[in-house]
């Protein structure tokens, strides 16, 4: 068994991962420079989102891929999505799908 730091559950994370946002990929899933959006959790338990663009080379010729990241869900309100509880209310109205605006 490897070393984990006490006090942070893995296995709980995971579970918590899989069940919230089904309409995204795991960061885990993610294959070399493939472009999307992606969630990902941290040891906390905030679900984040985060999308990479797509990849480009700068001027002295180093190809490129942007990320940037959102918390999409604190620690609380995933748990509760996750256990099947009562729905968070978004952090902020979306126009469209695109969690970047």
């Amino acid at each position: 068994m490897a070393w984990q730091p006490k006090g942070i559950d893995y296995d709980k994370l995971h579970a918590v991962l899989r069940a919230v946002l089904p309409h995204h990929r795991a960061i885990s899933t993610r294959l070399g420079g493939e472009v999307g959006v992606f969630k990902g959790i941290d040891s906390s338990g905030n679900v984040w989102l985060i999308r990479f663009d797509e990849p480009f080379t700068d001027e002295k010729g180093h190809t490129v891929q942007r990320r940037s990241k959102k918390l999409e869900l604190k620690a609380e309100d995933a748990e509760a999505q996750a256990r099947g509880g009562v729905t968070p209310i978004p952090m902020k109205p979306r126009r469209d799908i695109d969690p970047f605006d």
